[in-house]
């Protein structure tokens, strides 16, 4: 198994200026050769590798199989883990199995329902909320009795959003009060709301009991930027991304050069410790964007 204690998420934001994630790319047909060749491919560009559960509504492999796969390979991988299709005694399961396995990362949601498309329709289990769940493995890190070497970076996600006056964030607190220790926003290209967003949890004090990082999407494509406008309705994709994508004589260095822009501009928000690449374009396009960006000195 990999050694990871020169390599942590954890270290790295404790230690670097920006840090930088990465979704793993999963599908049905995953297997281990593939997630393999991705972390050859992401490991020396980022500090962990995040593993969604069900992403965008496609039934894969077990995020606990996949981060395991990483962690053989040297990787810290950030374990999703949703709330909707388990009950609690399985979710504590997954996460007493993952700390067994030394993943020190985990990433607490609400999760999705799958699309209609699927049938039959598995049935939402929602026995415990988010915020419950956190609080668990929060006791689950304070429980002497429990064996393993590992704690868990817990980690919750977010919506940036325009804000309204004298907002309180009660979500966000929330969650930072049940354990959450990092925060992490879903896809926001327009940086003057994520900016004031930021700072709002700056204002709050939040920030002095956690790390924030922003996501972030690579589009190989005009259709690949479609496609996230089209299937994720919480994320808006300007039309200028878009147009520029269209009009590139070389759409996917334009793709890799759209997403470091904005890295460079991510890595001077007040607050933000870092940011992730969601999984729309290969492991290389990620890697040409973050290189590209300079925000890793690289």
């Amino acid at each position: 198994m990999g050694d990871l204690d020169s390599k942590t998420l954890l270290d790295a934001l404790r230690g670097r200026d920006f840090v930088m994630t990465a979704e793993l790319s999963l599908a049905p047909g995953s297997h281990v050769e593939e997630i393999t060749e991705q972390a050859k491919a992401l490991r020396s560009h980022v500090d962990a590798i995040q593993v969604t559960e069900n992403q965008y509504g496609a039934l894969h492999m077990s995020p606990l199989a996949a981060a395991s796969i990483l962690l053989a390979e040297g990787v810290d991988p950030i374990m999703q883990i949703s709330v909707c299709n388990r009950n609690r005694a399985a979710l504590i399961g997954d996460l007493l199995g993952a700390r067994a396995l030394g993943i020190r990362n985990v990433q607490l949601v609400q999760g999705k329902k799958m699309p209609d498309s699927y049938q039959p329709q598995p049935t939402q289990v929602k026995d415990i909320d988010v915020e419950e769940l956190i609080a668990t493995t929060k006791l689950i890190n304070e429980d002497s009795e429990l064996s393993g070497s590992v704690d868990f970076l817990i980690g919750a996600v977010v919506r940036a959003r325009i804000l309204k006056q004298d907002e309180k964030m009660p979500m966000v607190i929330g969650k930072v009060d049940a354990g959450a220790q990092l925060l992490q926003t879903q896809v926001c290209f327009d940086l003057d709301v994520l900016r004031k967003y930021v700072a709002k949890i700056v204002s709050l004090k939040l920030i002095q009991r956690c790390s924030v990082i922003a996501d972030i999407a690579v589009f190989e494509s005009a259709e690949s930027a479609r496609w996230l406008r089209d299937n994720l309705p919480h994320i808006s994709v300007p039309n200028t991304i878009i147009r520029r994508l269209e009009r590139a004589d070389n759409p996917e260095q334009e793709g890799a050069d759209i997403c470091a822009e904005y890295l460079r501009e991510l890595a001077e928000i007040p607050g933000l410790s870092g940011a992730n690449l969601i999984s729309i374009g290969s492991p290389t396009m990620k890697v040409k964007a973050i290189v590209s960006s300079g925000v890793r000195g690289e």
